[in-house]
C-alpha cells in the first residue's frame, strides 16, 4: 500500500511540530549511511523522534498503512543497515540524546541517539568508565552500537545486533566500570603482517592487554599522509598495545608484550607511560578509515576469525589483493580476531568495481572457511546478506526468520536488510 499525502499529514499531527520531514533536499541526506549503498531508495519522509511515544506513534501509523520503516542512528554504519527504501519512512533517533548516570548502581541509562563519546563523558564525571570503544566513538550513536553489536563483543542479547529488524531501541541500560588508570603504550613494527599476527598470538597466550590493534603497511602510510604522526612508513605491519593495569603491573604487562613482540621478530619497539603520547598513537589507529577514504572509494569488511587463524586470514587477504590487483589495507582489533580489510578502489571504473566486489566476497568466504564470522561489529546490513546463509546454515537462518516473523509480522521493519 502507498501512503497518501493525507495519510502522512495524519502522522504529522500525531507528532510534535517539525518531526516529519518531506523536503527532498533534506530526505536526500538520510538515504544512505556511511556505506553509501548505491541502491538506496528514496524515502517518503524522515521522522525525527524525540521520545519513545514518537517512535510508537510512527510504528502504529506505518503498520496501519503497511509502510516500511528504516531506523537510523548517527548514520555512521558501514554495512548499509540504515539504507532508505523507496516509499518508506526513515525513523531517525538522532534527537533522543539523554544520558542519566546512576553512580551507586554503576549504570548509564541512555537514549539511542546519544553518541558513544557522550556516554563516556557522562560516566567520567562520576569517576566511571564505559569500555566499548569503536574507532568512530566520537560520531557513532549508542543505539547504533547496540543495533549492530559494535564496539564490544559482550553485547549478546536478542535485540543487540538485530539491526532494526525486530523493533526500535528507544532506551539502553549500560554497565559502567570504575575509571581505569592512565594506560602505558607499546608500538612495535614488523617486516611482515604475518609476523605481527604471530606476535598477537604470543601476547594473548600470556595476557590480555586493554588494547591490541594491528595496522598493515597500506594503512600506516595512509594515516601518515593524513595526520603526519612520524609512523614508520617502511614497516609492513604495526602493533599498538596498551596496558591499563594498576601501578607496577602495567610495566610488567608492557615488558611481557615487548618480549612477545621480540620473539616474533619485531624490527622496532617504542614504549611510553605518557597518556597523551599513547593516546596520539591510538588516535592514529582510529584515523585509518578517513585516511583511506581520501585514497578512493571504500568497501569495508569486518570479518572475524578465531585468534589462532589470524595469521592465515591476514596472509590470505594479501593474496586476494594481489590476485585481483586491488589495494586492500588491513587494520584489526587484533586481540579479538576482528579484522577490517578495507578495499580501496575507483567506483567510477567498472573493471575496478568488479574486482573489488570479487575480493569482498572472497574475504568473507575465507573467514567462513577458517571458522570465523562475516561480521564482527558492523552488522550484515545489505552489503553482506548474500553470504549470511553460508555462515549461519539453513537451520539457524530459518530460526532467525521465525523470530523476525513473530516480532514484525507485517514485515515493515528495515526490509531488504540482512534477510
Amino acid at each position: 500500500m502507498t501512503a497518501t499525502d493525507t495519510d502522512l499529514a495524519a502522522l504529522a499531527t500525531s507528532l510534535p511540530d517539525s518531526s516529519v520531514l518531506t523536503d527532498p533536499d533534506v530526505t536526500e541526506t538520510y538515504r544512505q549511511d556511511w556505506a553509501r549503498d548505491p541502491a538506496a531508495g528514496h524515502p517518503l519522509a524522515v521522522v525525527r523522534a524525540t521520545t519513545t511515544e514518537d517512535v510508537a506513534a510512527t510504528l502504529r501509523w506505518a503498520t496501519a498503512h503497511r509502510v516500511p520503516v528504516v531506523p537510523r542512528g548517527a548514520g555512521s554504519g558501514l554495512s548499509g543497515g540504515a539504507t532508505a527504501v523507496d516509499g518508506g519512512i526513515v525513523l531517525s533517533l538522532e534527537k533522543m540524546r539523554a544520558v542519566t548516570i546512576d553512580p551507586a548502581m554503576r549504570i548509564a541509562v541512555a537514549q539511542p541517539g546519544a553518541l558513544n563519546v557522550e556516554v563516556k563523558a557522562a560516566a567520567a564525571k562520576h569517576g566511571l568508565w564505559y569500555p566499548p570503544d569503536p574507532s568512530s566513538f566520537e560520531m557513532c550513536s549508542i543505539g547504533g552500537n547496540a543495533a549492530t553489536n559494535s564496539g564490544g563483543l559482550s553485547l549478546t542479547k536478542l535485540f543487540v545486533g538485530s539491526e532494526g529488524m525486530l523493533g526500535v531501541i528507544t532506551e539502553l541500560t549500560l554497565r559502567l566500570l570504575p575509571a581505569q588508570p592512565p594506560a602505558s603504550t607499546l608500538v612495535a613494527s614488523f617486516a611482515s603482517i604475518e609476523a605481527a599476527a604471530d606476535a598477537v598470538l604470543a601476547i594473548i597466550s600470556k595476557l590480555r592487554p586493554s588494547t591490541l590493534e594491528l595496522m598493515d603497511n597500506a594503512s600506516i602510510n595512509a594515516v601518515e599522509d593524513y595526520v603526519s604522526m612520524g609512523l614508520d612508513r617502511s614497516a609492513q605491519a604495526l602493533l599498538l598495545a596498551r596496558s591499563d593495569a594498576p601501578g607496577a603491573a602495567a610495566a610488567e604487562e608492557i615488558a611481557m608484550i615487548e618480549e612477545a613482540c621480540r620473539s616474533c621478530g619485531a624490527a622496532e619497539l617504542f614504549t611510553t607511560d605518557d597518556p597523551d603520547e599513547g593516546e596520539a598513537y591510538a588516535a592514529a589507529r582510529r584515523a585509518a578509515f578517513p585516511a583511506l577514504e581520501r585514497k578512493g572509494d571504500l568497501l569495508l569488511e569486518d570479518v572475524g576469525v578465531p585468534l589462532p587463524a589470524l595469521p592465515v586470514l591476514v596472509g590470505g587477504v594479501e593474496r586476494i589483493a594481489a590476485r585481483h590487483d586491488i589495494l586492500i589495507a588491513v587494520v584489526a582489533h587484533a586481540g579479538d580476531g576482528n579484522t577490517h580489510p578495507l578495499i580501496v578502489y575507483d567506483a567510477s571504473d567498472p573493471d575496478q568495481s568488479a574486482r573489488a566486489q570479487l575480493a569482498f566476497g572472497e574475504i568473507m568466504e575465507l573467514a567462513i572457511s577458517l571458522g570465523g564470522t562475516i561480521t564482527g561489529e558492523h552488522g550484515v546490513g545489505r552489503l553482506k546478506k548474500a553470504w549470511l546463509p553460508a555462515y549461519l546454515g539453513p537451520d539457524v537462518l530459518a530460526l532467525t526468520k521465525r523470530i523476525k516473523d513473530a516480532l514484525d509480522p507485517g514485515g515493515i521493519l528495515n526490509p531488504g536488510a540482512v534477510l
